[in-house]
């Protein structure tokens, strides 16, 4: 949303994205993550595999645990630091403006409708920032 775009989001964690990592290192590409994707469509659908193969526009993947920045790791609050995600969403400076589920000020760390609201909150930090007349 906001667009009418027709897309399916599929997520795995655990020993289930485990055993797709295998499956993606023992076919030396994603076609047979892709496969596997499909085959658990088609079941769902009651759909052949070529049907679905047809209606496919485009697929892509990440791998978070391979990410360098995300290491496979949503943000967490450690004990001792409740006042890390508000401290962290302080501009600085008037300049630097910080977003992200870590930045999440209303308890939901580490998941994507924080990312988008904080995103927001930082778009209106910035706003709010233009509107200051500065000697």
């Amino acid at each position: 949303m906001p667009h009418l775009t027709p897309m399916l989001t599929a997520w795995a964690g655990g020993p289930k994205a485990e055993a797709l990592q295998r499956l993606i290192a023992s076919s030396g590409d994603r076609r047979g993550l892709l496969n596997q994707c499909l085959t658990t469509l088609g079941k769902v659908f009651e759909l052949p595999l070529s049907d679905l193969e047809k209606l496919l526009l485009s697929c892509h993947t990440h791998d978070w645990h391979a990410d360098e920045y995300a290491r496979g790791a949503y943000s967490y609050v450690p004990a001792g630091a409740l006042d890390a995600p508000e401290r962290m969403a302080q501009p600085v400076e008037d300049t630097l403006y910080f977003a992200g589920e870590h930045t999440d000020t209303s308890g939901h760390w580490g998941t994507v409708h924080a990312a988008l609201a904080s995103g927001m909150r930082a778009a209106r930090q910035v706003l709010n920032s233009r509107l200051i007349v500065r000697p």
